[in-house]
């Protein structure tokens, strides 16, 4: 009977403290994820949001299947916006990937055609770090940032 007791009163706390880990991590994901969006600016489109919402702004785009995955273009936006069809992906059927060139979008105050150094600056000033072996690639938690049309790389 103590045992049990013992292995209770060691047990709960022990749950406590992973459901607390939990719950921090998915807040954790979520406000990097709300810091993302508030400093993007793609149009009416933001990370996490959901695939029928996307169409209903910008219409169906050319659908692009992938491997577990897929993508709307839109060519006259100069926009990529990709959704995952994995269920065990927290960003299922939402947008989880942006791709553009074109020169009215930002992130992070960043556009296509802008300097590299000012770019990784104002990157590394926003907390992410860079990947190894990686000149044009940024991460900070789950987010991956490429900078693929920034003059200089």
């Amino acid at each position: 009977m103590k045992l049990k007791k013992s292995l209770i009163l060691v047990g709960t706390p022990l749950i406590i403290f992973v459901l607390i880990l939990v719950c921090f991590q998915l807040q954790s994901k979520s406000t990097t994820l709300n810091d993302i969006n508030k400093n993007l600016d793609v149009g009416e489109i933001k990370l996490g949001m959901p695939e029928r919402a996307v169409t209903q702004y910008w219409g169906q785009g050319e659908l692009i299947n992938g491997f577990g995955g897929h993508r709307r273009e839109y060519i006259d936006k100069k926009i990529k916006v990709e959704f995952s069809d994995d269920r065990d992906n927290d960003l299922y059927q939402k947008v989880g990937s942006l791709e553009f060139t074109n020169t009215n979008y930002s992130i992070f105050l960043i556009k296509v055609g802008d300097e590299k150094n000012i770019a990784m600056k104002k990157i590394l000033s926003n907390g992410f770090k860079p990947m190894d072996n990686a000149q044009d690639r940024f991460v900070k938690n789950f987010i991956l940032l490429s900078l693929l049309r920034i003059k200089g790389l």
